[in-house]
């Protein structure tokens, strides 16, 4: 039987296959902001003086950006 072979960007060409296909990587994303609550958790398990310390690096820029990203990312899956 004959399997005609596909271009890596097949889902590209139809709206409802790339809404599909990005709705997917948002699942990476999702489980890449689980892992970080647990380390999140972990670290409040360490006491109060780690979880204060990861607190900290948490009021920049970067950290709001990412909280951002990952609230669209759960939003659009």
């Amino acid at each position: 039987m004959y399997h005609q072979p596909h271009p890596w960007n097949w889902f590209v060409k139809r709206p409802g296959y790339m809404k599909f296909m990005i709705r997917e990587l948002t699942a990476a994303f999702v489980a890449a902001y689980l892992i970080f609550l647990l380390v999140l958790l972990s670290r409040l398990n360490e006491g109060e003086e780690a979880f204060v310390s990861i607190l900290d690096r948490l009021a920049g820029g970067p950290a709001i950006l990412l909280h951002v990203l990952a609230l669209i990312a759960a939003l659009w899956h």
